[in-house]
């Protein structure tokens, strides 16, 4: 079985170039392949009431093999964008290209919403094992871009890009914003492998991009490169914002072995990029690089933000379980380039990768409530290579925790780059 299931409710919603299947994108030679997607909108709202049930994409189940994408955006600026499913893309002096952008230049004023949250559930199958992608967002803000699950990529004297971005310069004043939230399920099996990835995220300025799951990347003279970005330039004032919360659950195999990313973001500015799980990378005199970034310039004046936490579980097996389990609450949470059980030989090459979260927060008379942060890891009666890392905020960063790494240089770079702004100012501020 080999399905796309896809919900998005509406304002702003990108789900673009997202292969399912064997092969994500064409074998190239001395070609091109090109893919963009933007939208755009300049919005202002005021004395308004907006209203939504939220976006549901439940995949099927068989007796066989299950291979499927599923994805629920719900909206303000939603992005899952050039992210193939059982990718395997060779380049030989070729060029593929994906850009992914929304724009919203947002104000509201004396306004209610209310949101249905997003949510997806993976199928399960009984013999033939299960590879998945599960996204749902729900809005403000957010990136799911360039994640490859279960990838192979050869490229000789190429370039392959990836840049998805968000822009809010979101004001929001006398309103009140409720939602419930992502949640996200991966399906199991009773006989072979399962291979996944979990990511559920509910706004404002979540990023998850270029984590690749079981992946592979063998540049030579060649690059790779993925850009994720998110501005905000927010401002709170008189206002109520409660957050539903993120949630994902990986599939378990009650057979053989477990591959599984499990990432659930709640909100303000949380990171999780470029965290490769069982992938293997290859350089010779190329360049492999990753850059995510998310800006607020925060400001909030009488206001009340309750957040409904972050938990994400991951599966079992009774073979061998690799993992990557990160669960973010928010305010500037980054989790970058913690590979699990990667191997890597870089010859006359580079890899780099660059993180940074910017807030610039000041806070007056305001409360803010945090629904905390939890991650579990699954069980295995093998090998277990787990990262389990819960983090709840304010300025959390958890970065370069290299699990299992087998890296091979000569003559080559390696960076890693993390940072988190803040300079905060708190005036007559409740924080729980």
């Amino acid at each position: 079985m080999f399905q796309q299931n896809t919900a998005q409710e509406h304002r702003q919603n990108n789900s673009c170039a997202n292969p399912v299947g064997t092969t994500g994108e064409p074998l190239l030679t001395g070609s091109r392949a090109d893919t963009r997607c933007a939208t755009g909108d300049a919005s202002f709202n005021k004395h308004t009431v907006t209203e939504g049930r939220g976006a549901h994409a439940s995949g099927g189940s068989t007796p066989g093999q299950v291979v499927q994408q599923n994805t629920a955006q719900k909206g303000r600026q939603n992005n899952s964008c050039a992210s193939p499913l059982g990718l395997n893309s060779t380049l030989n002096g070729g060029r593929v290209d994906g850009r992914c952008v929304s724009k919203d230049l947002s104000g509201s004023e004396h306004t209610v919403t209310r949101t249905g949250g997003a949510r997806t559930e993976g199928g399960s199958d009984v013999l033939g094992g299960v590879t998945q992608q599960n996204t749902a967002q729900e809005g403000r803000q957010n990136n799911s871009c360039d994640q490859p699950a279960f990838e192979s990529f050869t490229v000789n004297g190429g370039r392959a890009d990836r840049r998805c971005g968000n822009r809010d310069r979101s004001y929001t004043g006398h309103s009140l914003v409720e939602s419930e939230g992502a949640r996200t399920t991966g399906g199991s099996t009773t006989g072979f492998n399962v291979n996944q990835q979990n990511a559920a995220q509910e706004g404002r300025q979540n990023n998850s991009c270029d984590n690749r799951n079981t992946g592979g990347i063998d540049p030579t003279g060649g690059r790779v490169d993925s850009a994720c970005g998110n501005g905000d330039r927010s401002h709170t004032k008189y206002s109520v914002v409660k957050g539903g919360g993120a949630e994902t659950t990986g599939g378990s195999s009650e057979t053989l072995s477990v591959f599984q990313q499990n990432s659930a973001q709640e909100g303000r500015n949380n990171n999780s990029c470029d965290n490769a799980s069982s992938g293997e990378i290859t350089l010779t005199g190329g360049r492999v690089g990753s850059k995510c970034r998310n800006g607020d310039r925060s400001d909030t004046e009488h206001s009340v933000v309750k957040g409904g936490g972050a938990q994400t579980t991951g599966g079992s097996a009774t073979a061998a379980v690799s993992q990557q389990n990160s669960a973010q609450e928010g305010r500037q949470n980054n989790n970058c380039a913690d590979t699990n059980n990667l191997d890597a030989t870089i010859t006359g090459g580079r890899a780099h990768a660059r993180c940074t979260t910017v807030d610039d927060s000041a806070t007056l008379g305001s409360a803010e409530f945090g629904g905390g942060a939890e991650a579990a890891g699954g069980t295995s009666g093998a090998s277990l290579f787990q990262q389990n890392i819960a983090q709840e905020g304010r300025q959390n960063n958890d970065c370069a925790n290299l699990n299992n790494l087998t890296l091979t240089t000569s003559g080559s770079r390696t960076d890693n780059q993390c940072v988190a702004f803040d300079r905060s100012k708190s005036i007559g501020s409740v924080y729980q």
